[in-house]
């Protein structure tokens, strides 16, 4: 079972991580069909398990706010249409996976990706907790 996990906004990261194996891949993009022909070309499975970082706003929200709440919607019906119920999880979520997440993908990957690598970081964080959180 893999856990994929999508961090939308204006740069939309994107990751998989298999807690069985230790496998992942990671990635970063503008472009929601990217996404969608990224999770197509992955083979999802039925008992694989969907997170989209959802946007909690306290107050203005700023174009990237809106692309992000925009994205969530999107990204939670085309997955819970494809393949499975999708997990909105809170962007204070993934901090306690962010240190592990810059670890595997390693700080000269990172430096190559756009915003080095900080989307690409938060979804793959999300998929390190909601593993831990299933091992627990």
């Amino acid at each position: 079972m893999r856990i994929f996990a999508i961090d939308p906004g204006l740069t939309i990261g994107y990751a998989w991580y298999n807690p069985e194996t230790g496998g992942f891949r990671v990635g970063q993009t503008n472009s929601r069909n990217h996404v969608i022909d990224w999770l197509t070309n992955e083979m999802p499975m039925s008992d694989d398990t969907y997170i989209v970082e959802s946007y909690l706003s306290a107050g203005h929200l700023t174009k990237e706010a809106m692309q992000t709440i925009k994205l969530v919607g999107f990204f939670e019906g085309y997955i819970d249409y494809k393949w499975s119920e999708v997990i909105l999880a809170p962007p204070q979520g993934r901090l306690s996976g962010v240190a592990q997440a810059v670890q595997m993908i390693g700080t000269e990957a990172l430096a190559d990706m756009h915003r080095d690598g900080k989307d690409a970081v938060a979804a793959l964080a999300h998929a390190l907790v909601a593993a831990r959180r299933n091992a627990g």
